[in-house]
């Protein structure tokens, strides 16, 4: 019985790992190319160590996928801008009830829930503020690492720039998240 269920959770592990690396690839490829390929008037995109601080950025995009041997510390949260609004898709482990809860369609972002401009300024505030240092991924050895990774996509004029944090940290604005979450499923959304 031992054997299966640890077949089973290895399955799993293995089946979310491909699926983070898949969208991790797409993301990453298609933003490197500066868009230039679909779309020649996107603006081109560079990593935080050609501009260094990102004090005078904006925040146009934030991801965060956590993996853990234990499933209710697994989460992601993705705010994206879509029609000049920030949508939030997520799914975590509400911290009190232990239920899993899911927001939006991370395949759907414009079908997602908006969250109010003033709430995001808070939220582009927290990682500003926060001094996350850069994401290293662990150790592949260590079968209980845990991999937290934020993804900042950051605008200033026509540039892009794309920063990688380690979130193990960053608890403060996984509160901040997760209550922006539940703001916007209570809040009705506009048709």
């Amino acid at each position: 019985m031992k054997r299966w269920i640890a077949g089973i959770a290895a399955g799993l592990v293995f089946v979310i790992a491909v699926i983070l690396i898949a969208r991790h690839l797409v993301v990453k490829y298609h933003l490197l190319d500066g868009g230039n390929m679909e779309n020649p008037n996107q603006p081109a995109v560079a990593s935080n160590q050609d501009y260094g601080k990102v004090e005078n950025f904006e925040l146009v995009e934030l991801s965060w996928y956590q993996d853990t041997m234990s499933h209710d510390d697994c989460f992601f949260f993705r705010i994206s801008e879509s029609d000049h609004v920030h949508r939030i898709c997520c799914s975590y482990t509400d911290p009190v009830t232990y239920e899993r809860i899911t927001v939006g369609n991370e395949n759907a972002v414009d079908e997602c829930p908006v969250i109010p401009a003033n709430r995001w300024e808070d939220i582009a505030d927290l990682v500003q503020a926060s001094g996350l240092s850069d994401y290293q991924a662990p150790d592949s050895d260590d079968i209980d690492a845990n991999n937290s990774k934020i993804e900042a996509i950051w605008r200033k004029d026509d540039s892009l720039i794309v920063d990688e944090y380690n979130g193990s940290p960053a608890s403060s604005l996984r509160d901040l998240l997760q209550t922006t979450a539940a703001e916007a499923i209570s809040r009705p959304q506009a048709e």
